[in-house]
């Protein structure tokens, strides 16, 4: 597993140098400013902000939670002898959902308001992480989870996309740096917090995605009520 991986990280480097290339701007009688860096503090002081860093972190840390707690429920499963295999099955048509809700919920966010469908993937996805920790066969763990990765796998492309909607243009770069550590504190907090939980009973790990993804819920109704109307500008 760890020489595929090399090798796949091998064939994007590969894939870089050979097709991308960077256009930079030709010159010109004036000169381009230089950015100017833009702390976080100016960032915190646009409305809606913090929470939807929060949704960013929420949404991670559910995802990043479920890989690891998979694996465990799978071993503890029984009848299954190949654990390892029963687990990348799992896993891999997991992402797959994941990638096509990215891909489905672009679409209807440019005929539905970004925040409400962001609520509705929490609202439905957190039921279903309950519903993980009643899988007893690995079949119905396969469906569930593939079912909560075709709620929850956009909520991450929403998050941004209502990030990007709240920031000036010219600052938009910087919001999403910003936003990107929001993601990686819930990548380091969810192993840590979902290890630990698992280690005293694997339903608990589940209950914690869920009881996140509610307070996701709670956070679009209450705390910034507005982001259930944002729609993304139409281009003509």
């Amino acid at each position: 597993a760890f020489f595929i991986t090399a090798a796949m990280c091998g064939l994007a480097l590969i894939a870089l140098i050979v097709l991308f290339q960077e256009n930079r701007p030709g010159p010109s009688g004036e000169a381009r400013a230089p950015d100017r860096p833009v702390p976080l503090r100016e960032f915190l002081r646009y409305p809606h902000f913090v929470p939807v860093m929060v949704l960013l972190v929420i949404a991670q840390f559910i995802d990043r939670g479920l890989s690891l707690t998979i694996p465990l429920h799978v071993a503890h499963l029984p009848g299954i002898d190949a654990s390892a295999a029963m687990s990348g099955i799992i896993i891999s048509v997991a992402a797959a959902g994941a990638a096509l809700s990215s891909s489905v919920v672009a679409r209807l966010s440019m005929a539905l308001p970004i925040g409400r469908l962001l609520f509705v993937q929490f609202l439905i996805g957190g039921a279903l992480c309950s519903a993980l920790a009643l899988a007893t066969s690995a079949s119905t763990l396969l469906v569930l989870r593939t079912l909560v990765a075709l709620c929850l796998g956009g909520a991450l492309t929403l998050a941004y996309t209502l990030g990007g909607m709240i920031v000036p243009s010219e600052t938009r770069g910087a919001a999403f740096g910003w936003l990107a550590m929001g993601v990686q504190i819930g990548t380091a907090a969810s192993p840590l917090l979902s290890g630990a939980l698992a280690a005293v009973s694997l339903g608990n790990a589940y209950l914690m995605d869920a009881g996140l993804a509610a307070v996701a819920t709670l956070v679009l109704a209450f705390g910034a009520p507005d982001l259930l109307r944002r729609r993304e500008p139409r281009r003509h």
